[in-house]
């Protein structure tokens, strides 16, 4: 709650990798994302944070569902914070809640289009 109250247009998230992800690490789990960020500029991000190829999927998982890549982290953390004030994701190469292997995969449009914007996102310990 002290994050949100010195930075209130971010949302404190922690990103981990799924149990059986067979997908790099991340350096950083932490993080403090801007609130209008939508979930597709996210997982621009995190793509470019894991070093995936284009054709990789990488899936999110928020409490058992994969949200959509629409949605703005202010509302996916509104949704779905702990009772700790941090939204946690899972990341993962396939859905290994859903069962499917189909992944998230980013239009060319939209990866030039992230690429156009500076977006800041702050890691922190």
């Amino acid at each position: 709650d002290k994050i949100r109250r010195k930075y209130p247009d971010r949302v404190p998230v922690i990103v981990e990798k799924a149990p059986k992800a067979r997908i790099e690490d991340l350096d950083k789990k932490k993080y403090l994302v801007p609130s209008d960020l939508t979930v597709g500029q996210f997982y621009f991000l995190i793509r470019k944070r894991i070093h995936l190829r284009p054709e990789d999927a990488l899936f999110f998982i928020v409490n058992n569902v994969i949200p959509p890549t629409s949605a703005t982290m202010g509302s996916l953390y509104q949704e779905h914070h702990e009772e700790d004030f941090f939204l946690y994701i899972a990341y993962s190469d396939e859905d290994v809640y859903l069962g499917s292997n189909v992944g998230v995969w980013l239009s060319d449009s939209f990866v030039r289009g992230c690429n156009d914007i500076k977006l800041k996102i702050k890691c922190y310990n």
